[in-house]
């Protein structure tokens, strides 16, 4: 399975999305590197929308690092708040 994981190309293999996406990215992420999430999110077609937050306070596991910020974005997001930076 991990070998699966290490070969996708989301690139390639996910080029749109017909739903909203929101991308967060930990400021202390040491597994996904910041260009390779901001350079797909940048070519993702994904019409509804495709936010990219960067949650300073996180790493891989956001949601333990930041629990209450990402509450917030998360909700913001699912409610279509149009400037989620003020959910932070």
């Amino acid at each position: 399975m991990l070998d699966d994981m290490n070969s996708f190309d989301f690139f390639k293999e996910v080029p749109s999305l017909q739903l909203p996406v929101l991308f967060i990215h930990g400021g202390k992420e040491k597994h996904v590197m910041p260009e390779l999430i901001q350079k797909y999110s940048e070519q993702l077609d994904a019409p509804e929308g495709k936010p990219l937050l960067w949650a300073d306070k996180s790493s891989h596991a956001f949601h333990i690092d930041d629990p209450r910020g990402n509450e917030r974005r998360l909700i913001a997001h699912l409610t279509r708040k149009k400037d989620l930076t003020h959910a932070l």
